[in-house]
């Protein structure tokens, strides 16, 4: 498998210092119409934030130590939240022949979320993020 390559996903700069404080799985909330994962932020000088994933395909978090390939450019302070254009999860899964998702759903995107705890999400949407105003 060649090097990752990813681009950055655009956030506002306030949350330039972040924590993941939790990741949840939601099938059906009454604030969603679609199954999501939402990880919980701690954002210093604000609080509160969210990244929101509708309709994930899949997910995994891994300590960051596993995620070696990606150190040092797709790190903090460089930016945590990335779209991986090759390289990455979806890649390795690609490489499985009972991996089908990625041939049916031409939209499929990888996006990584980077933390102690890295979390690769396969969707076709790209994330929200919602900044919990105080």
């Amino acid at each position: 498998m060649d090097a990752p390559i990813c681009v950055p996903v655009p956030v506002d700069d306030r949350l330039k210092r972040k924590r993941v404080l939790s990741m949840r799985y939601c099938t059906n909330e009454l604030e969603l119409d679609l199954p999501a994962l939402i990880l919980e932020l701690d954002v210093a000088g604000i609080g509160a934030a969210q990244v929101v994933f509708d309709s994930p395909i899949g997910f995994r978090a891994l300590d960051e130590r596993d995620m070696i390939e990606f150190w040092n450019t797709y790190s903090e302070p460089h930016g945590w939240l990335w779209q991986v254009s090759s390289g990455g999860w979806m890649e390795l899964e690609s490489s499985r022949t009972g991996f089908v998702d990625s041939s049916f759903i031409p939209e499929l995107r990888e996006y990584l979320v980077v933390d102690e705890m890295c979390v690769s999400v396969l969707c076709t949407r790209p994330p929200r993020v919602v900044i919990s105003e105080l």
